[in-house]
């Protein structure tokens, strides 16, 4: 599952998402597009929050050389 899928079927609302790991709104909407790559703290942060693997969210194959 995605990090759009994850976030968007979520209760909480992208500003939710954004306090629970310090990090602005416009962040989680930039990973949610794919136009931000997020450091692996801040990846570590949204698995947990989200409750998952951080592989359920980022896919290993995705990453370019």
């Amino acid at each position: 599952m995605t990090l759009r899928a994850i976030i968007t079927n979520a209760p909480t609302k992208r500003y939710g998402d954004a306090l629970a790991v310090s990090v602005a709104r416009q962040t989680i909407n930039a990973i949610k597009r794919d136009r931000y790559d997020p450091s692996l703290e801040l990846a570590f942060a949204l698995a947990e929050h989200v409750d998952c693997a951080i592989e359920d969210i980022f896919d290993p194959a995705d990453i370019d050389p």
